[in-house]
This record gives C-alpha cells, structure tokens and sequence, in this order.
C-alpha cells in the first residue's frame, strides 16, 4: 500500500515537472518570436528611412593626409544657408542712416578717390571693408548708392571712375561754421560733409557739400527734388542759391 501511494506521489511529480517545463519552453518560444518580430520591425523602419531621406545634403571629405587617417563624412547644406545668409545680410545688416554716420565727414580738394555706383548689397560690403571714415555714400536711386572711396578698392572687378559731383549748398570761410550744421544734417539722415578747396591766390573756402554723385546730371536732378524747407529749417540757411560742384 505504501509502495503503491509512492509510486502514484512520484507519477504526480513527474507529471506536474514535465508540466511546468512545457509552459517554460512555451514561453521561451513566445519570447524568441516577439524578439524576432522587434528585429523585422526596427530594420523596416531604418529601411524607410534611407528612402526618405533628403538628397539635398553634399558630403565634405578631407583629402589631406593627417585627415585621411580620421576620415570622416561632414554633411553640409549648401544653396539653403547661403540663401538665408543673404536674406540677413540684406534685412538685418544694411543701415543707411548708419553708413552715413560711419562716413567722412571732411574732404581736401586735391584728396585721392575713386567713384563706383553699386546695389545695396554691394554698397555695404564695400563701406564694411573700406573702414569707417574711408567712403562717403549717397542713396542714388531706390536700390543703388554712390561710393565715393578715399582708400583703394577692395573689391575686385568693381568698376570705378574719378569723377563725382556734388551739391554744394553754402560757401563759407571758416570750418567751424559748417561743422555742427552738418552735424545735423547727418543726424537727420542726409549725407553731407564740408568739402575743402584753395583757391588761385592762395584763399581757402569750405563747402556744405549734400550728396556725391557720378555725373553732374544726376546731381542736377536730386538737387531739383530737394526737400528746401526741411532743409532750411534743420540748417537755418537760404539754399535757393546752391549750385553742382565737381569734386576734384
């Protein structure tokens, strides 16, 4: 009897064994088809994203031979960032009322300089690279400015002349009385500066000149379009009587 009951208590662990390794196994199993179906899943999704992704971008490989040794893909996105360079060099940068007071502000009769008229980008490079005091600009028409350049042209391929004009608003005798009157004109947005000169019998004179230009017509005609009372009323000068001077 207590053989029997031990033989049947032996069956009942053995059974109960071969049980729990079958749901064991069982699982096993499950777990190593989930993981494969992850795996499928991730190189599916790494797949698509080959195909999707931008042909915009250029690869950079150095060609050095220290570089070869660490040779390394840098992406770099060209037309975009050159693209949005320009649109912030063109709104944020550009300040005319500031080239003007970053300008010259006195010129000798006799002075080294070149003329060239440029677009609004170019204008700025150049007054960036010539240095404050070394150029003096003139708004010629809504998108072009006269550079007049008292330094060599840094920008090559830009063509320049020797000849420019300006209005000459006022004469008088004495610098300071020009100085702070032009001052205030610069203030007030309006290119101008005192232009020295000597004359035959040795008499020096200085100009309230407004504004350089690259021909004496386009002179005449911005001094015809003048604002006279605006003028006037910032300068406190009768300037019916001003005239185009060549600056020379």
């Amino acid at each position: 009897m207590n053989i029997s009951s031990s033989i049947k208590t032996f069956s009942i662990f053995i059974v109960a064994l071969i049980t729990i390794l079958f749901i064991v196994g069982g699982y096993t199993y499950k777990l190593k088809i989930e993981n494969e179906r992850y795996k499928l899943m991730l190189e599916e999704i790494r797949v698509r994203n080959e195909e999707t992704a931008p042909n915009n971008i250029n690869y950079r490989v150095s060609t050095t031979a220290s570089d070869d040794l660490n040779a390394q893909e840098i992406p770099t996105i060209k037309e975009e960032e050159e693209q949005n360079d320009v649109n912030l060099f063109a709104f944020q940068t550009f300040n005319y009322d500031r080239l003007i007071d970053e300008s010259l502000e006195y010129f000798v009769s006799g002075t080294e300089f070149s003329y060239s008229a440029v677009n609004r980008r170019t204008a700025f490079k150049l007054c960036t690279e010539l240095g404050k005091g070394n150029y003096f600009i003139t708004k010629i028409s809504d998108d072009f400015y006269g550079i007049l350049l008292t330094k060599e042209n840094p920008l090559e391929g830009l063509f320049s002349s020797k000849v420019a004009y300006g209005i000459q608003l006022v004469t008088h005798s004495s610098y300071a009385g020009l100085s702070g009157v032009i001052s205030e004109l610069r203030d007030n947005g309006y290119p101008a500066l005192i232009y020295r000169w000597e004359t035959s019998e040795g008499k020096i004179y200085y100009g309230a000149i407004l504004g350089v230009y690259p021909d004496q017509l386009l002179a005449s005609e911005h001094s015809d379009k003048l604002n006279v009372s605006r003028i006037e009323e910032i300068t406190g000068w009768n300037i019916e009587g001003r005239y185009i001077r060549k600056i020379q």
